[in-house]
């Protein structure tokens, strides 16, 4: 997985990172989003069948607010 992949630059990628089987969330939390600063963003990867890790969404609130940092602490349970 590189950064320049999915256009990241200085937002903290990789901050918070959680493995779940074939599963991969990746905080980066200091992202912007639709113009508010710092609301912070995870992305969800699969690994495919040759193991490779598939960039398949950026996850962030809709209603979330600037300086909220989503993404800084991760967890992960059940499906």
């Amino acid at each position: 997985i590189t950064t320049r992949e999915l256009n990241i630059k200085k937002d903290s990628f990789g901050n918070s990172v959680v493995v779940d089987g074939n599963s991969l969330f990746i905080g980066s939390p200091l992202s912007d989003i639709g113009g508010k600063k710092l609301q912070g963003s995870v992305y969800y990867f699969v690994r495919n069948e040759d193991g490779v890790w598939e960039h398949k969404r950026k996850i962030f609130l809709n209603e979330g607010l600037e300086g909220d940092q989503f993404g800084y602490s991760l967890d992960v349970s059940g499906n």
